[in-house]
């Protein structure tokens, strides 16, 4: 007797790709209290006369209980949205904090952002928030024709306008240059939720009352009106053709957005294989060089992905020698070849899962999942 063997079903485990890339949003480090040797110290030196003997400045924690209303049932991404509110306040706090040691202004000349950062966003208040530029032009085609040179995004009806600024030198180690935005007529907590979107997908409801509510301190320290902020994040939303996260802002309440980091990450992996200009808003920094291919990617996604690869970019000895004049640093992965790796970096850079397998045949599928588990215990992926 005979019958057909049908394999398992391929599961991939993991952390998506949104949940990765949210670790890597670059303002929630450069705005808490750094540690000792941390560079930003040397943005408050000279500066400390005016705090606590000790010199070191205060972050403002808080803690919430969120009691649940009656005729709402209790929703995991409100308990995130609020913690998420809760350290975007506090990341704005933190900020004033700074900018008035520094005399009403943040100098971050010459000081290596976090996570590889190379681009500010500086708001009309004065607050600047650091950045990727790979992230922003392949989230929004609109960025990305601002960043590679077109004019202002504004609109009639609102005066909130998005325009190129003049770049600063950066601080060198694969950062030379830092590419500079001014967002005007919003409130910086706008932006931080605008950029929390291109980050992670995630909409945060702040006018949803289940969060404002659990919030209200936070929100009261930095000026910030929900209804306020909600009517800015629509006008974003049309200015920089967020289809899918104008729709989300319709209701009052939460509604989960689209997810579209996926399709974005794919176009972008895609797009740099070809040769681009290095102006390019989408251009890599970072190539792979295996046995048989060079793979072009962006250090942003592959240290959000890869405990192993961050840890790389984030040591400055390994990395200081390597990073050649266009800004570009090359591995050697020449034990590797395409035939393999295109799976591990389908789901690191691109968010693939499962279905990437489906293409090939049932016993390839099988080899394949040793494969791919193997190479992800190599690489620690998360």
């Amino acid at each position: 007797m005979r019958i057909n063997y049908r394999p398992r079903p391929i599961e991939v485990a993991g952390n998506s790709i949104a949940q990765d890339t949210k670790t890597v949003q670059p303002y929630l480090n450069f705005y808490r209290e750094p540690e000792d040797h941390d560079p930003r110290r040397a943005i408050e030196a000279g500066q400390r006369n005016s705090t606590s003997a000790k010199g070191k400045q205060r972050r403002i924690y808080s803690s919430v209980e969120v009691e649940p209303y009656d005729d709402e049932p209790e929703d995991a991404g409100i308990e995130n949205d609020i913690n998420d509110l809760i350290e975007l306040c506090n990341v704005l706090m933190y900020e004033q904090t700074m900018r008035k040691a520094g005399g009403g202004t943040v100098n971050y000349d010459g000081v290596r952002l976090p996570n590889g950062a190379d681009t500010m966003i500086h708001v009309q208040s004065a607050a600047a928030f650091p950045a990727h530029r790979a992230v922003l032009g392949a989230r929004s085609s609109v960025l990305d024709k601002l960043l590679a040179g077109s004019e202002h995004i504004g609109g009639s009806q609102s005066n909130l306008t998005i325009r190129m600024m003049s770049a600063k030198p950066g601080p060198g180690v694969g950062v030379f240059k830092i590419t500079r935005l001014s967002v005007s007529g919003c409130h910086p907590l706008s932006v931080l939720i605008l950029l929390q979107y291109l980050y992670s997908d995630n909409v945060l409801a702040i006018w949803d009352r289940r969060v404002n509510v659990a919030a209200d301190k936070e929100l009261t320290m930095v000026g910030a009106n929900p209804a306020q902020i909600k009517t800015e994040l629509q006008v974003f939303a049309q200015l920089l053709a967020l289809d899918e996260l104008k729709t989300a802002l319709e209701p009052s309440v939460k509604r989960e957005s689209v997810p579209t980091i996926v399709r974005d990450l794919r176009k972008l992996f895609d797009t740099v294989q070809g040769k681009l200009p290095r102006a390019s808003p989408f251009a890599p920094d970072v190539v792979l060089l295996l046995a048989d291919k060079e793979v072009y990617c962006h250090s942003v996604v592959l240290r959000a992905r890869s405990p192993l690869f961050a840890s790389f970019f984030d040591l400055e000895d390994w990395t200081k020698k390597r990073w050649d004049a266009d800004g570009m640093i090359r591995i050697n992965m020449k034990h590797l070849t395409w035939h393999i790796m295109r799976f591990v970096l389908s789901f690191m850079c691109c968010g693939d899962d499962s279905e990437m397998f489906y293409t090939l045949g049932k016993s390839w599928s099988q080899f394949m999942l040793h494969v791919y588990s193997y190479m992800r215990q190599i690489l620690s992926i998360r």
